[in-house]
């Protein structure tokens, strides 16, 4: 399959009847950053309902085309999606389209997360607390307005741990997980060391992301023995998976030991959702590290576990035809997807973040 045809096959699955697949769709055109996935987003977000659009308005802040600020201005208005009890899913939509709108140098949403700042919500603070503080750095090609900025500055350790009632961000943990996230992008000693506390928590979830965050915010001898006496004590593969992959990323004369306990864990863990995270990060690894695994888990019984292999694949021609045979024969829309974007940026992979 051509890389315009692959492309175009992503484009079409906007209109998808499960949502999910819509979303997925929106969220690999992003990756991809073709302008011309722009007037298909725009539709997409204009009669999506459902609050997992907030993947269109993603794929617009990596796209970065100009021609998207009408469109998160008019979700500023109209999210044209309803909140729930739990998800916030009009609050989030909104915040979303205003965070973009920022990247672009437009504060017409800023009012509305300041708001959300000073009520200290978890929306704000948890869910798009990671998302605000990078951005707001900024990068060679993106300037976001000094408004987002400011909101970040208050994004600290005693915001996150000084709670308000009814915030869950403490207890759930889901949101537990964003909040080791935003404090391993803060940084702080005292934000490693309630990173270091989240070590005991019961789910592996936490314990994961606490022992990624940690390293996040300094890759310190310190912090390598606090990560490798949490690998001698933590049984869960998901949490060796994790501290695994940070430990590699953070040092190189251990990057091809913690490397092989990866690649371990995705051949012999029988736990599928494991055994995704484990194809994952050999592909977050990249360099063709162990691609016979990958390769081999485009066989896998589990639809996640070959979504999360077409996604890792190394950008080798030799596997092209594989790759082929995965978008034009999967039963899973989600792998055919994944194999589609594979195809679709195979000559520009040096691009794209796979």
């Amino acid at each position: 399959m051509a890389a315009d045809a692959a492309f175009q096959y992503i484009v079409d699955q906007l209109t998808a009847d499960d949502p999910i697949v819509r979303a997925d769709a929106a969220k690999l055109l992003g990756e991809i950053k073709r302008t011309d996935a722009v007037a298909a987003l725009a539709a997409y977000l204009e009669k999506e309902q459902c609050y997992s659009k907030v993947a269109g308005i993603y794929a617009l802040w990596q796209i970065a085309d100009p021609g998207a600020i009408a469109v998160l201005q008019v979700l500023i208005e109209n999210p044209n999606v309803p909140d729930d009890w739990y998800w916030y899913g009009r609050r989030a939509v909104v915040a979303s389209a205003a965070i973009g709108l920022a990247i672009f140098g437009d504060e017409s949403g800023i009012p509305f997360m300041q708001d959300l700042v000073e009520k200290n919500h978890d929306m704000i603070v948890c869910w798009y607390g990671p998302t605000i503080l990078r951005l707001s750095r900024g990068t060679n090609h993106v300037k976001p307005a000094e408004a987002l900025r400011e909101i970040a500055k208050s994004i600290t350790v005693d915001t996150l741990f000084n709670t308000v009632p009814n915030s869950k961000r403490m207890i759930e943990p889901g949101l537990l997980t964003m909040t080791a996230e935003v404090l391993g992008l803060i940084g702080t000693k005292a934000a490693q060391s309630k990173l270091a506390e989240m070590f005991t928590h019961s789910s592996r979830y936490v314990r994961a992301r606490a022992a990624v965050s940690l390293l996040e915010a300094d890759a310190s001898p310190e912090n390598l023995e606090r990560i490798s006496g949490l690998l001698k004590s933590d049984h869960t593969d998901l949490v060796a998976i994790k501290a695994s992959l940070a430990l590699a990323q953070s040092f190189d004369d251990v990057r091809q030991k913690y490397t092989d306990v990866i690649a371990r864990i995705a051949t012999d863990t029988a736990d599928p959702f494991d055994r995704a995270v484990a194809i994952e990060s050999l592909g977050v690894l990249g360099a063709g590290c162990h691609t016979e695994i990958i390769v081999k888990s485009f066989e896998d019984t589990d639809a996640y576990v070959r979504q999360c292999a077409a996604e890792a694949c190394p950008a080798d021609p030799a596997l092209q035809e594989r790759i082929e045979t995965l978008q034009q024969s999967d039963s899973a829309p989600r792998v055919r997807l994944a194999a589609s974007k594979w195809l679709a940026t195979f000559d520009q992979q040096d691009e794209v973040t796979r």
